[in-house]
């Protein structure tokens, strides 16, 4: 079985009373794991009859249900968590350009804010009561209200929401700002620096890495800069540059690249590399080389989505214990699925003229039509099998 195609290739998560939900875009699956024993779950397939088929950037939790937001395409998928019940939206059936890919969402009040990878792209607004979409102006238009100006083409770094702001930076850039969700406006800082790598914020303290440089600065809109470190192994020149978490003794970088992990001593300065996952693999995306498609934080645990590796990665930041959560589905899962998901994304092609009902029929072994019961049961097998050969 190839292990790349029993991967998540996952970009986020989002975790209900101790359970990680996140989806697997192989196999277009909402997958549910067990934070206590790391058990999963199929909870739901989001298959191309809805019709729907794209990469989920990040999932949303309200009132009982899980928003799917998607990378390619003006689209969301809406999960209930009690009755699986799958429900998609659409703004619009065009595929997006490079610049205009769906780079964060956010939940506030019934509405989702979704942004484009480029700053010069509008800002779309989901209202969850209505399932309708709106537009707005783009981040570019409320710099240049400030006569404040940025190049055609820059894009956003991490980005992060604090009660009713979004904050991010521009990358290459000195800009700083939070977006105002009540106010629809935006307030801009300018750091001191060459330019920003990179920006986090680990719930309790702003991080940037300065571009070009191994430098990582710990910087507060109040007090501007307050502290520097020095990573001397690292250059923080592909971006994203990397994930930052600080603790109240250590700082945690996580260098989007194939360098290790890196743990600094806040009093010291002193930094150790810490070999987590070994050699984990590149993923190239629009000229973005990083392994990990995001990471989602819950108190002193930071869950890491990678690409291309069938684990999720989850440190306690306390000890910097790491744990695995197995995610790659069980053979027998696998199999199943892998299957499901080619006749529901290509039937004919896949499997010449057989029809998914005759799968169906010889995967549970109950066929729809008793009379066709031998029938369906001989195809289904030659579905299975013909299209197993190629895992």
């Amino acid at each position: 079985m190839n292990g790349k195609k029993n991967s998540l290739a996952c970009f986020t998560g989002v975790i209900d009373q101790g359970v990680l939900y996140t989806f697997n875009n192989h196999l277009s699956l909402i997958m549910k794991y067990d934070l206590k024993d790391f058990s999963y779950e199929i909870a739901g397939r989001v298959h191309s009859d809805l019709p729907f088929h794209d990469t989920v950037i990040r999932m949303l939790l309200f009132e009982g249900d899980i928003y799917l937001v998607m990378f390619r395409t003006m689209r969301i998928v809406r999960y209930n968590i009690t009755n699986k019940n799958i429900t998609a939206y659409s703004f619009s059936e065009k595929i997006l350009g490079p610049d205009e890919l769906i780079w964060s969402a956010f939940m506030y009040k019934t509405r989702i804010w979704e942004f484009s990878a480029s700053v010069g792209c509008r800002i779309y607004i989901f209202d969850c009561r209505t399932g309708k979409y709106v537009e707005y102006c783009s981040i570019k238009e409320l710099f240049e209200k400030k006569n404040l100006s940025i190049e055609s083409g820059a894009f956003f770094s991490n980005m992060f929401q604090i009660g009713n702001e979004i904050w991010a930076a521009v990358c290459g850039t000195k800009y700083v700002f939070s977006f105002h969700l009540d106010e629809m406006d935006v307030t801009v800082f300018t750091v001191d620096c060459e330019g920003i790598n990179s920006f986090d914020y680990d719930g309790e303290e702003f991080w940037i890495t300065v571009a070009g440089t191994a430098t990582i600065m710990n910087w507060s809109p109040d007090c501007g800069t307050t502290n520097y470190f020095y990573v001397n192994e690292l250059n923080f020149r592909d971006y994203p540059g990397c994930y930052v978490a600080g603790t109240a003794d250590r700082v945690l970088v996580v260098p989007n690249s194939d360098k290790d992990f890196c743990s600094i001593d806040r009093t010291t300065g002193k930094y150790k590399f810490l070999s987590f996952i070994g050699n984990y693999q590149k993923l190239s995306l629009n000229q973005l080389a990083y392994p990990f498609g995001g990471y989602i934080r819950t108190g002193d645990i930071m869950i890491l989505f990678p690409h291309n590796i069938d684990k999720i990665v989850v440190i306690d930041l306390r000890n910097e214990s790491v744990t695995y959560i197995d995610g790659a589905l069980k053979k027998e899962d696998y199999e199943r699925e892998y299957v499901k998901n080619k006749l529901y994304k290509g039937g004919v092609e896949e499997a010449g003229d057989y029809k998914l009902t005759d799968y169906l029929a010889y995967l549970h072994k109950d066929a729809v039509d008793p009379n066709r019961e031998k029938e369906s049961k001989n195809t289904g097998e030659k579905i299975f099998k013909k299209i197993k050969d190629g895992l």
